[in-house]
């Protein structure tokens, strides 16, 4: 792969709309029948040639879960992962980790230097307006970690009265936990706000078997949101602030009589965030919008794991280990839309995305029996990261119901240890630069049908714990930085058909996939007891996702089904295997049936069946684990009632059968049979 360019190159595509001449656009381009944003611009979904899924607030609601994460579940092609913390739960796209998906809040990257899985999703669904996720590489138009794909959470804003409230509460019985949530929100002539807070507190998850220690978790959101809008412009700032209070479950196998103890915690993990953004529009031609904006992001999070263990039968190694990862992000994007020619709508912008963080780590250490005094070591490293992106992207409209759409992303990488105390840790710096491109092509030629092939590399940077300050948590060895690091890489090609008509919805995508250079730990080549980060992996993948439902309007009766195949090869210097923890087939499969009656109010039931079949995992000693398959059986209903129909009551009953089950890709059993009642109302 090329990995410099031409800096008049970048330039020309970002700067060569500036001498198109005003009268080569006579026509206006309109975008009211918008679906989604996957390509930084206003479309159809039929005209996108990514893999796009959007979840909706009504959605959200009906499910009423704790967590984004697990509003996502039921999208082909999502797995979620929990890294034994049942409030932090991930997701993994066709097989690519959690580290390799992009986490954007209203657009805005939430960044995550000291983690191997990557950000968690820090925000409170009942602030969610929807969900959009691309699947497959979107690093063109979104950056690093988009290798596996992108969830953008979009929050509710402003509202088109003076004064209107939302309110809702949420009990969930397999916890015994209580969410609730409130805003106020409105517009006044030109200004705009919103106000809005939750609290959520979830106890120890119940399962079949008994009470699941260690999995309780704790939440709070608040949010302020203030914009004015002019004719042809709209300015807005909005402050957020989440704390997560986690417990981290203890699976069964970690302890044993080498390591009789082992404890983990995150008595804190938060964000907080000041963003400002504009959005111009009604501008001279070819110039179609200019929006620009800037967050400053601070997330913190402090990690607990105290640890015993036992090297021969008369002597014990106590640990206990704290690490206070402080993490201040500076993000900065500009994008200008235009319309040359009449048929090409083209995107320029630039990106800018800063991280300092500062790890303050406390390690104590006894020996016991003798001499049983306790060691206590302070260390306080500090690093940080530089990224510059321009991209470019160009929608051409070449024919008759077929549209081009080709882009461009360069971005410089520069990142630094500035200062270690740890003396096994040395200062330095890193500097690496990327090119990477994507082709798609959609044809809406048949009737109720759109065709889309797509071409898109992806790229994803060495973290900083990766490059230099390594981790002590998570094993009973340390894992060392390794400054040699190359960026990920992947290549991803996929044909999707969408087809609508009469109440029948397809939507089907066959993908395949190569990832190389992927980072993962490998044994230390001087330090015996101890780890290092390298590029050592390979991945290969390849499988189908589809979405389908056919509405029958007459008695308001829906069967759907998503479900995803996915085989996927893994590759090291020691192992090659298709066993990598994930299951060949899963999805979920329902009936609902839904009715509006008179007097503004309406119902809806839906039956489903969630299933995955088995999974197997074979490490690097060649050692398989074998998760079984399941299947599960669920019911939701619920009232909408209100002058609007905008009040909801909402019963979710999960597990019916009590099944007690494990997913291949979370630590903590699931719940048995529960109940989650929940109300969400509206003036």
């Amino acid at each position: 792969m090329q990995k410099t360019v031409p800096a008049v190159l970048m330039t020309s595509l970002l700067f060569c709309p500036l001498l198109v001449q005003a009268q080569e656009t006579a026509q206006k381009m309109t975008t009211d029948d918008v679906k989604v944003t996957a390509t930084k611009v206003a479309r159809p979904i039929e005209e996108v040639p990514y893999s796009v899924e959007n979840v909706t607030t009504e959605e959200i609601q009906r499910k009423a879960v704790a967590t984004i994460a697990d509003t996502l579940r039921d999208i082909p092609g999502v797995v979620v992962s929990d890294g034994s913390m049942a409030g932090a739960k991930r997701i993994s796209i066709r097989g690519e980790s959690g580290a390799r998906v992009l986490i954007m809040i209203d657009g805005q990257k939430i960044s995550e230097q000291k983690s191997m899985d990557g950000s968690i999703y820090m925000i409170d669904p009942a602030i969610v307006e929807r969900v959009e996720v691309i699947k497959g590489p979107a690093s063109v138009l979104y950056g690093s970690e988009a290798i596996g794909g992108v969830v953008n959470i979009i929050t509710k804003k402003a509202g088109s009265k003076p004064v209107q409230i939302e309110a809702g509460i949420t009990f969930d019985s397999s916890t015994n936990g209580l969410k609730e949530n409130i805003s106020l929100f409105g517009k006044i002539d030109r200004v705009g706000y919103r106000l809005y807070g939750s609290f959520s507190d979830q106890q120890d998850r119940k399962a079949p078997g008994g009470t699941l220690d260690n999995t309780a978790f704790r939440e709070m959101n608040g949010k302020a949101y203030l914009d004015y809008q002019w004719d042809n412009a709209t300015a807005a700032f909005t402050y957020e602030k989440f704390r997560n209070k986690l417990s981290v479950f203890t699976p069964p196998g970690t302890t044993s009589s080498t390591m009789p103890y082992f404890y983990q915690d995150l008595p804190d993990w938060s964000r907080e965030k000041y963003a400002v953004s504009l959005d111009l529009r009604k501008l001279p031609a070819p110039l179609v919008k200019v929006t620009a904006n800037a967050f400053y992001q601070n997330t913190l999070k402090d990690f607990i794991m105290d640890m015993d263990i036992k090297p021969m039968p008369a002597m014990t190694i106590q640990t206990r280990n704290q690490t206070k990862n402080d993490l201040d992000t500076l993000g900065v994007q500009l994008q200008a839309d235009w319309l040359l020619f009449n048929d090409h709508y083209v995107i320029t912008g630039f990106d800018f995305n800063k991280d300092w963080l500062t790890a303050n780590e406390t390690r104590r250490r006894r020996v016991l029996p003798a001499p049983g005094v306790w060691t206590t070591t302070l260390y306080k490293d500090k690093a940080e990261s530089d990224v510059y992106a321009l991209y470019a992207q160009d929608e051409w409209n070449f024919a008759k119901d077929f549209i081009l759409t080709a882009g461009l992303r360069q971005t410089w990488v520069s990142t630094a240890l500035t200062s270690a105390t740890d003396p096994l840790l040395k200062t330095g710096s890193n500097s690496d630069n990327n090119l990477v491109g994507s082709v798609g092509l959609t044809w809406n030629g048949l009737k109720n049908t759109s065709l889309r092939l797509l071409f898109a590399q992806g790229y994803r940077n060495a973290t900083l714990q990766q490059l230099y300050m390594g981790t002590v948590h998570g094993s009973s060895t340390p894992t060392y930085g390794n400054q040699d690091l190359k960026p990920e890489e992947s290549m991803n090609i996929e044909f999707g058909i969408r087809y609508k008509y009469k109440g029948f919805n397809l939507d089907t995508a066959l993908f395949g996939s190569e990832t190389k250079n992927l980072i993962t730990t490998m044994k230390h080549p001087t330090i015996a007891s101890a780890s290092i980060f390298g590029n050592v992996d390979k991945a290969y993948s390849y499988g189908v996702d589809s979405s389908l439902s056919y509405n029958v309007e007459s008695i308001g009766l829906t069967p759907y089904a998503s479900i995803s195949y996915l085989q996927r090869r893994f590759e090291s210097a020691t192992l090659k295997t298709w066993k990598t923890d994930r299951p060949a087939v899963q999805g979920k499969v329902g009936l609902q049936h839904e009715k509006n009656m008179s007097g503004n109010w309406g119902y809806y039931v839906d039956v489903y069946s969630r299933f995955a079949d088995a999974a197997e995992y074979e490490s690097s000693s060649n050692v398989v684990d074998r998760t079984p398959g399941w299947m599960t059986l669920n019911l939701g209903t619920g009232l909408t009632f209100g002058k609007n129909r905008q009040h909801t009551l909402a019963l979710n009953l999960n597990n019916l059968l009590d099944k007690r089950y494990s997913t291949s890709t979370e630590s903590i059993p699931m719940a048995g049979r529960s109940a989650v009642v929940s109300l969400n109302v509206a003036f």
